[in-house]
């Protein structure tokens, strides 16, 4: 049996990401399609398929009517972000025949039951799996949950779980949502369990290649292979740009070692010592073929701020002063801070650009 797993979408209708999330939402829908071709025969979504409770009927109708058009059975829950209370976007949705929400309860066919627990609101301190067990353990079974796996006696605010409560439901495999970052299938007595991570990143906080688990689910056993589905990679990387004497050379050297393609999003942290006066505005103009760059220049100072002013100039005795307190310090931390001070007051007095700072 073939099944696609996937959780955390977190599709969202916000007009201030109105481009990005359609591009998100055609992506996704495509990358569905491809599954079904490549023999997918179930869907399962382990919560915030949608980014809020809220989202606008517009795009609920959009997706769930591509789901419909997938033909095959779709299994959703809900998560914190999505949950389904009155007139959250679940209920206002009439769902195609072949999407099922599940809210406690189950799916089943002649061969399989897929159980599912949906979030009603934003927190969930119960532990929905103490007392979960499969109804017949002769079906392949599979169970949907969104939350936080824990340790025994600790609580969490996201549906908590323990492995020994995974081991004991019966089921076959457990496709788990929440946590952004995918996992391996891992075993917990006979019941197979992994979360599916995200299928497309949506900033600098959720780097490299996305996706969900293809699996193939058998009566006691489950293969896996991860099946990519992200559109435009979200990658953070550094460049030397030691020696370089002008932007055009800086661009050329960026786009050269580039570690995705062009459509990616780009954190790119220079380093190195330049031979010039680097300004990131330009270099980020130099690159404006790639969708999106963020330049941060940590490249080494080409000479002491405080070069070229004599000991009475505002620069000097800044300066000055900032040392005694740098070397009557008591301790690293304080010793720290007052050199991020020093480094600061002589930048802006200096009119520079402040070296290494990230503006998120």
């Amino acid at each position: 049996m073939k099944v696609l797993h996937i959780a955390d979408v977190h599709l969202t209708s916000r007009s201030d990401r109105s481009a990005r999330e359609a591009e998100r939402v055609d992506r996704l829908l495509k990358r569905l399609h491809d599954a079904v071709a490549e023999g997918v025969e179930l869907l399962l979504i382990a919560g915030d398929l949608f980014d809020d409770p809220a989202e606008s009927d517009a795009l609920a109708l959009r997706v769930f009517t591509a789901l419909g058009e997938l033909k095959i059975p779709v299994c959703i829950i809900a998560g914190n972000h999505d949950c389904a209370y009155v007139s959250s976007v679940y209920d206002r949705t009439e769902f195609p025949e072949n999407v099922h929400l599940l809210q406690g309860d189950v799916f089943e066919t002649e061969t399989y039951a897929v159980y599912g627990h949906s979030f009603t609101s934003r927190y969930e301190n119960k532990r929905l799996l103490n007392d979960f067990a499969v109804k017949d353990p002769q079906k392949i079974n599979i169970l949907l949950h969104h939350g936080d796996m824990v340790t025994a006696g600790v609580g969490s605010e996201y549906a908590p779980f323990t492995k020994d409560e995974l081991s004991e439901s019966g089921a076959d495999y457990v496709a788990l949502g929440h946590i952004h970052k995918r996992t391996l299938p891992e075993k917990a007595g006979r019941t197979t369990y992994a979360y599916a991570g995200i299928p497309d990143g949506r900033g600098f906080d959720e780097l490299g290649e996305q996706g969900g688990w293809l699996l193939d689910i058998q009566k006691g056993s489950v293969t896996y292979e991860f099946f990519p589905m992200s559109g435009r990679t979200y990658i953070e990387q550094s460049v030397d740009l030691s020696g370089l004497t002008h932007t055009a050379a800086c661009a050329e050297k960026i786009l050269k070692e580039l570690s995705g393609s062009k459509e990616d999003a780009y954190k790119i942290r220079l380093t190195g010592q330049v031979l010039f006066p680097l300004s990131v505005k330009t270099l980020c103009e130099a690159l404006s073929d790639l969708y999106f760059v963020k330049c941060i220049d940590e490249c080494g100072q080409e000479e002491e701020l405080t070069d070229g002013f004599d000991d009475y100039s505002l620069v000097g005795l800044f300066h000055r002063s900032a040392m005694e307190k740098i070397d009557a310090a008591a301790d690293d931390e304080t010793r720290r801070i007052c050199e991020l001070a020093r480094s600061v007051g002589l930048s802006a007095l200096r009119e520079q650009p402040l070296k290494g700072v990230d503006e998120e």
